[in-house]
């Protein structure tokens, strides 16, 4: 899509644009109405041609032999910002990231899957450190409170 704009009014005032130049922009940017959805449509490619090859076995089973199996991501059919991680080989679900315009929460187990899924997303976005949920961590997501406890995950706002 092509998209052209009038730089920013504070740009003219400090000679970094002139009053009659137009600019195309190549990327979204934050405050241009279409922004949110051309983020999300390019976000959506993006995680639609993520594969990845990992060791699915717990790494605590020493099994010698094993094959790395292929894993996509699948996105929701009712709620498309819910995507389920599967194995190309069984189709099986193995976790689920869950997406909110640029916000990311994945669950899954630990193990190989999950961490070379991490190394994908890396490798493609600027991401902040990874935050675990344990019992003396809690974590936000979408502005939710997320705790562990023993008997589960209690959410408050």
């Amino acid at each position: 899509m092509l998209v052209v704009v009038k730089p920013p009014k504070f740009f003219v005032e400090i000679g970094l644009a002139k009053h009659d130049e137009l600019w195309t922009l190549h990327k979204a940017v934050y405050g241009l109405r279409i922004s949110p959805r051309a983020w999300g449509t390019y976000r959506d490619e993006t995680l639609t041609k993520l594969t990845w090859w990992a060791d699915q076995s717990n790494k605590s089973e020493e099994k010698k032999g094993n094959k790395p199996t292929e894993f996509y991501l699948q996105q929701g059919k009712t709620d498309t910002q819910l995507w389920t991680i599967r194995s190309k080989q069984a189709g099986e679900i193995l976790g689920a990231l869950v997406v909110y315009v640029d916000d990311i929460l994945l669950l899954a187990p630990h193990g190989e899957v999950r961490a070379v899924l991490i190394d994908k997303l890396r490798s493609i976005w600027k991401m902040k450190p990874q935050v675990e949920l344990t019992e003396e961590t809690p974590i936000t997501f979408l502005g939710i409170e997320l705790h562990r406890n023993q008997e589960g995950i209690r959410l408050t706002q």
